[in-house]
């Protein structure tokens, strides 16, 4: 059951068109605003170089001028090619100025599909894309710096019990109150993340073995006192933590993971 609703959720026809249908509209825009600001600046540049043009006649002739009323005339036509010069690039100053307000409109929408892709949609939490984005990040941050940093794997114990008998949407709110729990608990430079299932990640920046296993009891006591009811029911939640750090020799960053992990099953 739970298979099939993730299935319907991310995989269906429905939600990869969906997803289609908002890149497709995004694209449409930034195309559509991109060819009027080249077709109008293209037109301003035009008018602009025809106008410089008969200014550059119209000095040739200013040596010929010889009369009062001449020098009227050709004074008058220099101020109307200046003026139309000045009309058209205030016009496309409007213009572009409008077209910005659009483009960063789309920025933010951009900027939205970003966030939503990294992120998983029952807890709020990263997830798991956007936590291997931060540890690739991390771990080239450890490379060229040497800094510190640890992470942590947490399973929610016994979790399929709160399912078979609650059932899952009362699992989703668990899932939900442990992921409040991390975001209030740890550091803004902290990520926290949801791995999958019952799994829940954390990255810890500037953190050595040490400060990284205080955190996860501080995280692991915080959890035991989560106040979860059900029907006026205290459910207990409880979670096993593995804990590792970065090494100088490790290749990849999924070396401290794997070490994480086997901490874990220890813990278990």
């Amino acid at each position: 059951e739970t298979t099939e609703r993730i299935f319907n959720r991310l995989f269906t026809v429905e939600a990869n068109l969906d997803l289609f249908k908002f890149n497709e509209r995004l694209a449409g825009q930034i195309k559509e605003m991109t060819e009027n600001i080249i077709q109008e600046t293209k037109a301003s540049a035009e008018a602009a170089d025809q106008s410089s043009q008969r200014l550059s006649d119209s000095l040739d002739k200013s040596s010929q001028i010889q009369e009062i009323v001449q020098a009227a005339e050709w004074l008058k036509e220099t101020i109307a090619e200046v003026t139309r010069i000045k009309e058209v690039s205030d016009h496309l100053g409007r213009s572009l100025s409008e077209k910005s307000i659009r483009l960063d409109e789309v920025v933010a929408s951009l900027d939205q599909l970003e966030v939503m892709i990294l992120t998983d949609e029952l807890t709020r939490l990263t997830n798991r894309r956007g936590w291997e984005q931060r540890l690739n990040m991390e771990f080239e941050r450890f490379n060229r710096y040497g800094r510190p940093c640890s992470m942590m794997i947490l399973d929610l114990d016994d979790f399929k019990e709160i399912n078979d008998e609650y059932g899952h949407l009362i699992g989703d709110r668990a899932l939900q109150e442990v992921a409040r729990g991390l975001l209030n608990d740890l550091r803004s430079v902290d990520t926290a993340a949801r791995y999958g299932g019952e799994e829940f990640t954390c990255l810890l920046p500037e953190t050595d073995l040490k400060g990284a296993v205080q955190t996860a009891e501080r995280l692991r006591m915080g959890i035991v006192r989560t106040h979860f009811t059900v029907r006026n029911v205290h459910v207990p939640i409880t979670a096993s933590f593995g804990v590792a750090t970065f090494r100088k020799g490790d290749k990849e960053p999924r070396e401290a993971l794997a070490r994480a992990d086997k901490a874990l099953y220890q813990a278990k």
